[in-house]
């Protein structure tokens, strides 16, 4: 049987050159699973040491550097460090994994004005199939909240005017009561 691995290994930036107990990984079995949250140095170590398994380190991506491409296609490492940022859909309460999302570009891309909507870390978010729907048809916005070194926070607003505040599992409600 054959099984395949791939991690996401976050280091802290003083950690280059070493790993110990603090450092952690995310983990995908096969294609298209989600990952899981933690994994232990040896855990790892077993899969490496199992006939069978094949083992994929992904290079460290930094979430809080903004990537970018030239059209309006999103590369893999583009769409990889979104949904390592996010975590989740980027919509209000919404829990789905971003590895089950649309990689939508906030500001829609416009191909003769390649500077309005750019294929960009900080134009996309994670949204999974219905709230990206809702986003296109329904009357819903958002924005990308500038916060330093925090990428990935959010400012929604319903087509009633409500406003929500974003970030991985998290959602504030900001409409006046």
């Amino acid at each position: 049987v054959t099984r395949q691995i791939q991690i996401f290994v976050h280091l802290h930036a003083d950690a280059l050159g070493y790993l110990d107990t603090t450092q952690w990984a995310e983990v995908r079995h096969g294609a298209n699973s989600r990952p899981a949250t933690l994994v232990a140095a040896e855990q790892v170590t077993g899969w490496c040491q199992t006939p069978g398994t094949t083992v994929k380190v992904t290079p460290v991506i930094d979430t809080r550097t903004t990537l970018t491409a030239n059209g309006y296609a999103i590369p893999v490492r583009v769409q990889e460090q979104i949904r390592l940022r996010d975590g989740v859909c980027a919509f209000p309460y919404c829990t789905r994994p971003a590895w089950a999302t649309d990689t939508d570009h906030i500001e829609p891309y416009d191909p003769h004005h390649p500077e309005r909507g750019p294929t960009s870390s900080a134009n996309l978010a994670p949204l999974c199939r219905q709230h990206h729907r809702a986003k296109t048809t329904s009357g819903w916005t958002y924005t990308p909240i500038n916060l330093i070194d925090q990428p990935g926070h959010y400012l929604w607003t319903s087509p009633h005017g409500q406003h929500f505040h974003t970030h991985g599992h998290q959602t504030w409600d900001l409409t006046d009561p």
